[in-house]
């Protein structure tokens, strides 16, 4: 009897194997199938002689060891099917445990990498942290040497310790840095300024120097108007010199008075023309009022 493709792989599956009769197995249960119904079907040799269990009305004997065989081998085959289930069962138990073991192993191998990778950056940070000691004590060695030597060609009180000699931190040389910084931004606002006080006051001067000129001026044209008042004057006789002198005088006095007016008049215009175009000339007034003082003082002795 030959097996089909699919039956032999569910018996594959199953478990099943050995020979064709093996017991429990489909074509055992076909096989089996078979000779009950075989045991079933009437006999020419019963049907002639007429006797037999067959003509009492009963089973025949082979029928009967037929289906106790049958049922036999279906209970074989269930048993069979039972253990497969079973083994299909404990399979799935083992899959999941290993699944689960495999899954345990991923997250420590997972673990132990990023423990590799943590080792691994502080081994560079402590190789850093080495080599910067070193460089640190090779500048420490080279600063006691060279203080040494210092101490050896110098006197011994006016020798630094060896930490005078090494070179300062990074930090303190920046904070020195941005404290110079500072101090040369002032500078330089300071200059700003003290260069604008020096237009401020060579404009200042510029105003009051022409307010000299002025008042020179006016000064010149009152000497010479006094000279011609005088040559008159004498020229009149003895009789006027009084009343000219009177009057000479009080033209003097009151060309003088005019005359420092419209001085005071032309520097306080200058002044606020000055004050005008931005300048910050506050000692104008001061400077004006000396100038004032002055030609009073010239007035008088006119």
């Amino acid at each position: 009897m030959t097996l089909s493709h699919e039956t032999l792989r569910e018996r594959i599956l199953t478990g099943g194997g050995g020979s064709v009769t093996a017991r429990g197995s489909l074509s055992k249960v076909a096989s089996r199938y078979a000779e009950f119904l075989n045991s079933l079907l009437p006999r020419d040799d019963d049907s002639g002689s007429g006797g037999g269990a067959g003509a009492r009305g009963g089973p025949p004997a082979a029928a009967v060891e037929a289906a106790r065989a049958l049922e036999t081998e279906l209970r074989l085959h269930d048993l069979e099917v039972r253990k497969s289930a079973l083994s299909y069962r404990a399979h799935e138990a083992n899959s999941s445990r290993c699944a689960s073991a495999v899954s345990s192993l991923e997250g420590e191998l997972s673990s132990m990498k990023d423990d590799v990778e943590r080792l691994r950056m502080e081994l560079v940070r402590e190789r850093a942290t080495r080599r910067r000691r070193e460089e640190y004590d090779a500048l420490a060695r080279i600063g006691n040497s060279s203080g040494r030597d210092d101490r050896g060609d110098h006197h011994p009180s006016n020798g630094g310790g060896s930490s005078s000699s090494l070179p300062p931190p990074a930090r303190t040389t920046k904070i020195e840095l941005e404290n110079v910084s500072r101090e040369m931004a002032k500078v330089e606002g300071e200059v700003a300024r003290a260069r604008w006080e020096l237009t401020v006051r060579e404009k200042q001067i510029r105003v009051v120097m022409a307010s000299l000129a002025d008042l020179g001026a006016a000064l010149g044209e009152e000497e010479t108007r006094k000279r011609t008042t005088t040559m008159v004057g004498s020229l009149g006789g003895n009789d006027d010199d009084d009343a000219c002198d009177e009057k000479g005088a009080g033209a003097s006095s009151s060309l003088s008075s005019s005359t420092m007016t419209k001085t005071a008049r032309t520097g306080n215009k200058r002044k606020r023309a000055f004050d005008d175009r931005g300048g910050a000339a506050t000692d104008n007034g001061d400077d004006l009022q000396e100038d004032k003082c002055r030609q009073e003082d010239n007035c008088g002795a006119i």
